[in-house]
């Protein structure tokens, strides 16, 4: 676990594989609002989030909120074609992120 320029980043490899191998994700903590949360904790509750997936046995990859993110991104995505969903004014300038 490093804590360069005030981040928490780590690799994380929480799945198990049987055949080939498997590739380590990056972890990066940019803002940490939770008191008490030190490096050590954040890396465990990643661990144990990556093992949460509903109606899923096993591990998955990336953490479940993640995983439910992206997934909600593409189906609204998927879905709502009555109009464009356009960033806020605000937004426009600079860069955004789901």
């Amino acid at each position: 676990i490093s804590n360069s320029n005030g981040f928490y980043e780590f690799l994380l490899v929480p799945q198990n594989v049987r055949q080939g191998c498997s590739t380590p994700i990056k972890i990066v903590c940019l803002h940490n609002q939770v008191e008490g949360l030190c490096a050590r904790s954040l890396h465990y509750l990643t661990f144990h989030l990556c093992h949460s997936f509903f109606n899923w046995f096993g591990t998955i990859k990336m953490p479940a909120p993640t995983e439910y993110a992206g997934r909600m991104a593409k189906f609204i995505g998927d879905h709502r074609t009555d109009y464009p969903i356009l960033p806020q004014e605000g937004l426009s300038s600079g860069f955004y992120y789901l």
